[in-house]
């Protein structure tokens, strides 16, 4: 994950989360994010992936931030989370952070 943010340099942070487990398994932050955001939006991955069940994503845009969640096919108790400023195109970072998911589902 950490090299796959370095090459997306308007992506401020990648973070996994364990939804069974209620952990945040990592997170890499860029810039002056700061990591308690990153964490609290880790956090809420599982819970905005839950309902419908077949659903393998799901996006949230705040004032300042644009939130992409991807459930790792493989491990669907797994969410990786993509943090950018609001205004990225989202349709390119859903489509980035689904092959950051499938590399992690691969990893694991």
């Amino acid at each position: 994950m950490r090299d796959a943010l370095v090459e997306r340099p308007d992506v401020a942070a990648l973070a996994c989360m364990d939804g069974r487990a209620g952990l945040v398994l990592g997170m890499y932050v860029q810039g002056d994010v700061p990591h308690d955001l990153v964490e609290m939006a880790a956090l809420a991955g599982p819970q905005l992936c839950a309902a419908p069940t077949d659903c393998p994503d799901a996006f949230v845009e705040s004032e300042a931030w644009v939130h992409a969640f991807v459930r790792v096919p493989e491990r669907p108790d797994i969410v990786v989370m993509g943090l950018a400023q609001r205004g990225t195109n989202v349709t390119l970072l859903r489509a980035w952070l689904g092959e950051v998911a499938g590399q992690v589902g691969r990893a694991s």
